[in-house]
């Protein structure tokens, strides 16, 4: 089980100071580079939640819970041919503020960028409509196979802000 310390903030109307657990997790991508083509992949780091053990839910693939709230913070990475793409970077990086959009390459090589997105899920349990994060940053001071621990500070469309702390273990497959 992860936390979630001092969240703040809201965005269209969805209070995000209620959120209490996080997870980091749903890898998918490749590390190596194949043929020539670019190493690339992408994951959930974290997905915080107003409601208890989001992993047991959205990280084993049983979707959100009825109106659930969710900030989901993503990291997608990128390394040219033939480089390699790890992805976690190497330790002496941290702590690691990646700004939200595009980022310079860690010490590693790769450019790794960090998107974030609010939504409720539907009375269903479905997902909702992504309000997507125009600016702002996540601080990771722990970013390995164990967790992602950090900060998060994001501004979103008509006024809407959030900032906060995060633990988040990871859940599921380690990407390999």
């Amino acid at each position: 089980m992860g936390s979630v310390t001092n969240p703040t903030g809201s965005v269209n109307g969805k209070d995000l100071s209620t959120l209490v657990d996080c997870y980091a997790g749903n890898w998918g991508g490749i590390i190596h580079s194949v043929g020539g083509a670019m190493a690339q992949w992408n994951y959930v780091a974290p997905l915080l939640s107003d409601h208890t053990d989001p992993c047991a839910y959205e990280g084993s693939g049983a979707g959100f819970r009825p109106g659930e709230v969710t900030l989901r913070i993503t990291i997608v990475g990128f390394a040219p041919a033939p480089a390699d793409a790890p992805v976690f970077p190497p330790p002496g990086d941290l702590p690691l503020t990646l700004q939200v959009g595009q980022n310079p390459p860690t010490s590693d090589g790769v450019t790794r960028v960090v998107n974030a997105y609010v939504q409720q899920a539907t009375r269903q349990g479905k997902s909702g409509n992504d309000t997507t994060a125009t600016s702002g940053t996540v601080t990771f001071t722990q970013l390995d196979a164990a967790a992602h621990a950090g900060s998060y500070d994001l501004t979103f469309p008509n006024g809407g802000h959030t900032a906060g702390s995060f633990s988040a273990p990871w859940c599921g497959a380690l990407p390999s």
